[in-house]
């Protein structure tokens, strides 16, 4: 593929329309059976339906021939009963017809499934072949809707005495309707047992989602294989065994079970495998599928459905850096000798935090001394040639990216998270905790995946190693009552294992409230594990000397102290600050020693973040608000920072970079570099 950018569709990207021509081209006159198409997944070319068309031609040929053949014999011997040559005519047809049935339904055509919308209209099309399926669906008389099996000894249609219908879940409904069941399979019947197949879609990680009233009993992943069980469902109805893991945090309503089968339903696979079966005679459920029991239960509004695309092109004066009116949030992570990536909030449109805001991609190869855009993360829609629209018009517009984040994976994938918030609103109450994945960062072409969403919920950090597991902090916000939280249970920091490899986060817990008995606030939370296996959290609060707090836990995060004033870091301001460990081992802080958002501060701690005897002010003359630091690492015990410098102001980007051994001696001098400027672009 010349390009090869993996954009979402719909696009209007040149580069993507040029793929397409490739692609066209390809499938229409290249000699192979298949291509690839943009996304990497392999179609069928026009020479593959030539090939078929030919094969059947010569599955048919010989036999209409041999029929002709039959009729010239009995012309040429004189046969005096023609109706000999006529018998062997039709049973040559019957034959082609057989063949021709056969083909097609090698072709694809399902010649075993009918549905009608009424009963006279299934009795009126007789079949010729035995156990042909069919659903009459509509009828006026809802009694002679149901499935039936056609018997060619009978000649007539039999209504399954049973109608293998779920009899279960809420007020005895089972939701099988589209907006309900999700997914592309097929839904069939089995014509030996009249049990219920539900047809899964391949490399889905939504591949089937069942809804009962406004709550998810569970989900089916095929992308990873996986099967994920609410654990409430333990407790309302007794079809499993040995429910273990984190129970889901709403009240479930009452749950009826299946009928007694031990396939009382059955999820078969698109390849023809099966995933799972329910078995509620010995009350189990059998699969193959890596099994838990975490479920996040999906909230009744869900302003962010869909993830966003990646704009590529720089110059595009709806992103581009000359038009930049608002950048801000910076994170950086080094993932080669000498690159490094960046990502920042930005707005071409509005100047400030608020629907429409997209993710800045940046990269550089000098080790961050100068910076290159790479692209854009953006909800909004890409502007039609044949149809275009000013941006604050486009759909998606009512969406925006919040607090990126960039993460090493130990498989050396880079990691973006970010937070999403939708419904043309600065916080939606809900939130959303989103990544998307790079898998060859250092390329000199890298390609970035679809984003995809790890929660319902929150504002994620970034992920934190805690006896060689990962962790994720994601953040509930509650700001004021202009913006309140529709979801009060997942309001506040909360911890979760994170399991990288498979996209998946288990709840581990909540942290304390930091306000009296209740969260508030802009929580902005960090952790790191201390030597003595605890774990150091801290957490955003007002200016002054409590500026920041602090809470421990010596239970693997499970339960933590109350929140303190965390006072070694007076005076403090109400901002985001960075916490974690350098490679020398010594815990690293960087926040605004000031109870304004300026002396931006790194430090260095001996004592596992008792005292931090070891400083230096990266912008001692600030004259507007510097923050918002991430920290990462080079070699040779050089740190580099990056924050934002006065967000709608100046509007700068700014890495800082420092070496560990001279902040130890206090002879560290920082240099600064702006990397990102809409006045010097």
């Amino acid at each position: 593929m010349a390009n090869n950018t993996l954009n979402p569709m719909p696009s209007s990207n040149p580069l993507d329309f040029f793929d397409n021509s490739e692609n066209l081209d390809l499938g229409m006159n290249s000699t192979a059976e298949t291509f690839l198409d943009r996304f990497g997944r392999p179609r069928n070319t026009y020479q593959a339906f030539h090939n078929l068309v030919i094969n059947a031609k010569n599955e048919v040929g010989p036999t209409v021939n041999a029929a002709k053949a039959a009729v010239n014999a009995a012309r040429d011997e004189g046969v005096q009963d023609i109706g000999q040559s006529v018998a062997a005519v039709d049973a040559a047809e019957t034959s082609a017809i057989a063949h021709m049935e056969e083909t097609a339904a090698n072709l694809g055509d399902d010649l075993n499934n009918k549905r009608y919308d009424t009963y006279a209209e299934m009795l009126a099309d007789p079949q010729t072949r035995d156990a042909v399926m069919a659903v009459v669906d509509g009828d006026e008389d809802p009694n002679l809707d149901g499935w039936y099996s056609w018997s060619a000894s009978s000649g007539a249609w039999r209504r399954f005495a049973g109608q293998p219908a779920i009899k279960s879940l809420v007020d005895d409904q089972f939701y099988r309707e589209a907006d309900k069941l999700s997914g592309d399979g097929d839904l069939v019947m089995d014509a030996q047992s009249g049990q219920m197949l539900v047809s899964l879609p391949l490399k889905l990680a939504d591949a089937a989602v069942f809804i009962a009233g406004d709550k998810e009993p569970f989900r089916v992943d095929t992308e990873q294989d996986h099967l994920v069980v609410n654990s409430a469902l333990r407790r309302s109805v007794d079809i499993m065994d040995g429910s273990e893991g984190h129970s889901d945090r709403r009240e479930y309503p009452e749950i009826y079970t299946l009928p007694l089968s031990d396939s009382a339903l059955v999820f078969g696979l698109q390849d023809g495998s099966i995933a799972l079966q329910i078995d509620t005679k010995n009350r189990k459920i059998k699969t193959d599928f890596s099994f838990d029991w975490n479920i996040e239960q999906r909230p009744p509004s869900v302003y962010v459905d869909a993830p966003p695309r990646l704009e590529r092109n720089i110059n595009d004066p709806d992103y581009r850096l000359s038009g930049r009116l608002y950048q801000a949030t910076a994170t950086i992570e080094r993932t080669g000798s000498e690159r490094y990536w960046l990502a920042w909030r930005a707005d071409n449109q509005l100047a400030g935090e608020g629907a429409g805001n997209f993710a800045v991609l940046a990269y550089s190869d000098d080790g961050g001394q100068t910076v290159e855009e790479y692209g854009y993360f953006t909800f909004t829609a890409a502007d039609d040639p044949l149809n275009p629209l000013p941006i604050a018009q486009r759909a998606g517009r009512d969406k925006h990216i919040v607090d990126p984040m960039l993460w090493k994976d130990p498989d050396g994938r880079l990691w973006l998270f970010f937070g999403v918030f939708g419904n043309n609103k600065l916080m939606d109450g809900v939130g959303g905790c989103w990544a998307v994945i790079c898998h060859n960062p250092n390329a000199e072409f890298p390609v970035w995946g679809v984003p995809f969403r790890l929660s319902y919920f929150g504002d994620p950090r970034h992920p934190v190693q805690v006896n060689g597991d990962w962790y994720l902090a994601v953040d509930g916000w509650r700001s004021n009552a202009l913006y309140p939280p529709r979801e009060m249970e997942y309001v506040g920091p909360h911890i979760y294992k994170f399991d990288w490899r498979n996209k998946k986060l288990e709840h581990i817990s909540q942290l304390p409230p930091n306000n009296g008995n209740q969260h508030s606030g802009f929580f902005e939370t960090e952790f790191v594990q201390r030597a003595d296996g605890s774990v150091l959290a801290t957490c955003r609060w007002n200016p002054g000397d409590s500026g920041v707090l602090m809470s421990v836990s010596t239970d693997m995060m499970r339960t933590w102290t109350p929140w303190v004033n965390y006072l070694a870091l007076a005076p403090s301001s109400s901002s985001r600050i960075w916490l974690g460990r350098s490679p020398s081992g010594r815990l690293l802080i960087c926040w605004n020693n000031d109870i304004e958002r300026k002396t931006l501060t790194l430090a260095l701690s001996d004592d596992e973040g008792v005292t931090w005897p070891h400083k230096v002010v990266l912008e001692p003359n600030s004259v507007g608000q510097v923050t918002y630091p991430i920290v990462t690492f080079g070699g040779d015990g050089v740190i580099l920072i990056a924050y934002d410098n006065e967000r709608t102001a100046k509007r700068q980007i700014r890495i800082a970079r420092v070496i560990e051994q001279e902040v130890v001696a206090g002879t560290s001098v920082p240099v600064i570099k702006t990397v990102s400027d809409p006045f010097n672009p």
